[in-house]
């Protein structure tokens, strides 16, 4: 699979259906974070998590903050 070069300029919103499950913890999240980190994403991306359950912890509760 080929980059397409193209940068994300718009208001941009990320929706991670399942945000409680183990596959959001261990890959997602992370993945999010090291695209913002490295300055693939917008400084003002939105990024929205909805689980089912009770037991989502806050985003940066996962990234260490």
């Amino acid at each position: 699979m080929q980059a397409s070069g193209d940068e994300i300029k718009e208001e941009t919103v990320i929706v991670v259906l399942g945000a409680s499950g183990d596959l959001a913890k261990k890959k997602t999240f992370p993945a999010l974070f090291a695209l913002y980190s490295q300055g693939h994403l917008p400084k003002d991306v939105h990024i929205v998590g909805y689980a089912r359950t009770s037991q989502y912890t806050s985003a940066s509760r996962l990234i260490g903050d």
